[in-house]
């Protein structure tokens, strides 16, 4: 038996209205390329970067013994990086250390600061990273070597964790904070309303956190029905078990946190609910003539 309801709800799905949770500059930028692939979104960053380190801190770490690597694992951590102390003078005062990035936009910032050689995995998270041969402890002795991670204020502690049971000394440099904004859902939900938000990109357990808690004071005041009236755009398994222990079922994984990984994935999914709609439409069509010819 057709359902209208059901038919309604896919036909909204497939048209999708994005928000992305991405702090600017980086939000700004997967918008205009959702734009590009037709795609209607806003920008809402719930915190900013901003700088947490200085000349001194990274002239410490380096007139330590040679790092055997440096790791960074975001653009902001390139950017405020350099802004302390120029990244090729961390190359002319060790160049035997290989550069490491995350990711091919971490690799391509590395790169764009002067250093002549980076190196990123295929898969572009933390476990990508860690099965690159220079430091997989089969192919490479990383007892006693020191490794520099690059990153925010209380990051991940994944990657350090993993390279220390493999016998390697990890240091931190933390070159940026994230400062969360106050919002709340009486300022948020009627941008999103007006803009007709029903799906929202999320990059980080602490954005997913972050998002449920501003939402679910969005249902307490009858503004929000249900969480899972939104679809969640998620980077990685790992946030999506979180996402799983917080009841949201509505989600989308994609390969990994770039802007083309997470637009494939909404192409896809967006291709998917138009074959639903589509399919259910001429369904009801066919049942439509059948009862016609039945009552002539």
């Amino acid at each position: 038996m057709h359902n209208p309801s059901s038919t309604k709800q896919l036909a909204e799905q497939a048209l999708l209205h994005i928000a992305i949770t991405r702090p600017l500059p980086q939000g700004q930028q997967l918008q205009q390329k959702l734009q590009q692939a037709g795609f209607n979104s806003i920008c809402e960053p719930l915190f900013v970067i901003e700088n947490n380190t200085t000349q001194a801190a990274v002239g410490n770490i380096l007139n330590n013994n040679a790092p055997y690597a440096f790791i960074f694992v975001s653009v902001a951590a390139v950017k405020f990086a350099e802004q302390a102390l120029p990244l090729t003078q961390w190359q002319q005062q060790h160049p035997q250390t290989q550069f490491f990035a995350v990711g091919e936009k971490t690799k391509a910032a590395l790169l764009a600061t002067g250093i002549n050689k980076v190196i990123s995995p295929a898969q572009q998270n933390s476990e990508g990273l860690l099965a690159l041969e220079p430091l997989n402890p089969i192919k490479q002795q990383l007892n006693g070597k020191l490794i520099i991670i690059v990153r925010g204020k209380q990051g991940r502690e994944h990657l350090a964790t993993q390279l220390r049971n493999r016998g390697a000394q990890v240091h931190y440099l933390s070159s940026y904070k994230k400062v969360w904004l106050q919002l709340n859902a009486n300022e948020m939900l009627p941008r999103w309303q007006s803009a007709a938000i029903n799906c929202i990109v999320i990059t980080s357990i602490a954005l997913l956190d972050r998002m449920v808690h501003l939402l679910s004071a969005g249902i307490q005041q009858r503004s929000v029905k249900n969480l899972n009236d939104y679809t969640w755009i998620v980077v990685s398994e790992r946030i999506a078990k979180q996402a799983q222990t917080l009841q949201l079922t509505n989600m989308i994984i994609t390969e990994n946190a770039s802007d083309e990984a997470i637009i494939a994935s909404l192409t896809k999914y967006k291709s998917k609910q138009k074959n639903k709609y589509n399919s259910k439409q001429n369904n009801s069509q066919h049942s439509n003539s059948k009862k016609d010819r039945n009552n002539s």
